[in-house]
């Protein structure tokens, strides 16, 4: 667990554009987007001179993903330099750019009869043993060409032309960040594929995939058949965020009970997959099956199989492992303060090389509020002061305390945080939700704002008024 002597979040160590004025330019910028992080630098910067400034900054070649990256995980590699455990957790959104036709270079997103333009974004999460959300481990705005192919000869491609190298890349991405430090590579039902875990096995990482496909095993059966058959090893609860979609009813946020089951099996890799893409023709994994104890009937059920190179030999290895996996909805969290919080697709700059800069650069200022979500669940009762610093915590204060001298808890600070956003506060009321607190946070940004330019100038305005 990240301990209070660690750092308050801060998105980027010292970054050096080896350019006196870019470096002064990204210091500005880096000052307004930290208290308004949004994707329209309009709404950002409201001088003209500032703004068209920001737009040069952003269109300079030396501005790029892999400069922001690299200053980010500087404070990445800062955190998670004592973790035994580290998790990797993949996933993919699509930022739909259709109506902005001076955006330059969008690929295919959508179907063909619908035709949606704009960018395929894969992104990793880089989180800790114990699901406290640090940073971005890779991130990429991949361009599709042409929808979805259909063609029955698809292995016969060569992965490295294939969307799926983003899942490859992602990791070797991250792998130059950190270099030797193992971690545990996390992904839904988009990355199970022979190729990935025959990658993963060869750069010794270890993963937990939910697999899609039944595969075969070296016994001839079907690997899912296999696992069925097991006794149930263990019970556990696990919380899930809502979801529901067609004929099923939506679940909201809640615990629910789950079983499990476990079975070590020899996975064979795809027949028609040519020999020369991957080294290993099969794979020693273990496949545990995850399923809802007490299904309601409307509801979907939680039933997943879950591939792992991690050695299983106990009910607490199993339980451990379907914890980890239960992280993955930070990724999905994180996507959707990126969407609908920052409003990246709203962005209006006319190349992907710019968006992804841009996205680069806001992604790590996002992480922020996850970080701070997590200690809210996990430690709401420790000093605020381990996600704010003591000039946020004073304004909390002073617009809340009604005359607190002790600093507020971490749950104190989110809650006030967000009312700001529309949440109540109510018995019935859990955690408020991310959107609320974005909100909250944006809106507490904008009066800290306001204080500190009122501080600045109290002299004047003081002689101002007397004279």
């Amino acid at each position: 667990m990240i301990s209070h002597s660690k750092t308050i979040f801060i998105p980027f160590d010292k970054i050096d554009f080896k350019d006196k004025r870019l470096n002064k330019r990204f210091d500005i910028i880096y000052d307004a987007f930290s208290q308004n992080p949004k994707a329209i630098i309009s709404e950002v910067i409201n001088n003209y001179h500032q703004c068209k400034a920001a737009y040069r900054f952003f269109a300079n070649s030396k501005v790029t993903k892999d400069k922001f990256l690299q200053a980010h995980h500087k404070f990445v590699k800062e955190m998670i330099k004592d973790e035994s455990i580290i998790l990797e957790i993949q996933d993919t959104t699509n930022l739909d750019l259709t109506s902005k036709r001076k955006t330059e270079g969008k690929g295919d997103i959508g179907t063909k009869k619908n035709k949606r333009k704009g960018f395929v974004c894969h992104n990793s999460l880089i989180v800790t043993g114990d699901g406290t959300p640090i940073g971005i481990g890779s991130l990429d705005l991949i361009i599709i060409n042409n929808f979805k192919d259909d063609s029955k000869y698809k292995r016969q491609i060569k992965l490295e032309d294939k969307e799926s190298i983003k899942w490859l890349n992602a990791v070797s991405n991250f792998d130059q960040a950190v270099e030797s430090q193992k971690r545990i590579i996390i992904t839904d039902r988009e990355g199970d594929f022979y190729e990935f875990f025959d990658f993963i096995h060869e750069n010794n990482q270890d993963m937990i995939i939910r697999a899609n496909a039944n595969r075969k095993t070296s016994e001839n059966e079907l690997m899912k058949d296999v696992v069925k058959k097991m006794s149930i090893i263990g019970e556990t609860k696990i919380e899930i965020k809502s979801k529901g979609s067609g004929k099923t009813q939506a679940r909201a946020e809640q615990t629910v009970e789950i079983e499990a089951r476990f079975s070590t099996q020899t996975i064979l890799a795809p027949k028609n997959l040519p020999k020369k893409y991957i080294t290993n023709r099969s794979l020693k994994l273990t496949l545990i099956h995850v399923v809802e104890k007490y299904p309601r009937e409307g509801e979907e059920l939680i039933e997943w199989y879950l591939l792992t190179t991690l050695p299983i030999t106990t009910k607490e290895e199993v339980l451990q492992i379907i914890k980890w996996y239960s992280f993955r909805w930070l990724v999905e969290e994180f996507h959707k303060i990126l969407k609908a919080g920052i409003k990246i697709e709203e962005a209006r700059l006319q190349t992907g090389d710019r968006l992804e800069a841009l996205i680069s650069f806001l992604a790590p200022i996002a992480c922020r509020l996850l970080y701070m979500t997590y200690f809210h669940r996990v430690q709401p009762e420790a000093s605020s002061s381990l996600i704010l610093n003591d000039l946020e915590i004073d304004f909390l204060i002073l617009k809340f305390g009604k005359g607190q001298k002790d600093k507020p808890t971490i749950r104190q600070a989110i809650h006030w945080i967000a009312n700001l956003g529309g949440f109540l506060g109510r018995k019935s009321d859990k955690h408020p939700g991310l959107l609320t607190l974005w909100r909250g946070w944006i809106k507490f940004c904008d009066m800290l704002k306001a204080v500190q330019l009122l501080t600045e100038n109290i002299e004047f305005l003081a002689r101002k008024r007397c004279g």
